[in-house]
């Protein structure tokens, strides 16, 4: 579905109108499960490295750092996360 324009003209804007779009907001995350069930399947939850895990398995990840200090190395880890 296409977005809905609005076009609004600023003062400041000497080149033109500037055209702000709504976006469709993503998708809600799904409901988090109870710890009783989380526990019980915990492998589920482990992450791609032993700093991470997911919060909501394949969708929400969190982690002590978001990447690697080496550039190779970095996107080898990004690599595998997004091939799984």
């Amino acid at each position: 579905a296409a977005a809905a324009a609005q076009t609004t003209t600023s003062p400041a804007a000497a080149a033109g109108p500037v055209v702000f779009r709504e976006e469709t907001p993503p998708p809600l995350l799904p409901a988090l499960e109870p710890l009783s069930v989380i526990a019980r399947k915990t492998e589920a939850y482990c992450g791609p490295t032993d700093e991470s895990n997911w919060v909501v398995p394949g969708r929400l990840m969190v982690g002590a750092f978001p990447g690697l200090p080496d550039d190779a190395e970095n996107a080898a880890l990004l690599s595998s996360i997004l091939d799984e």
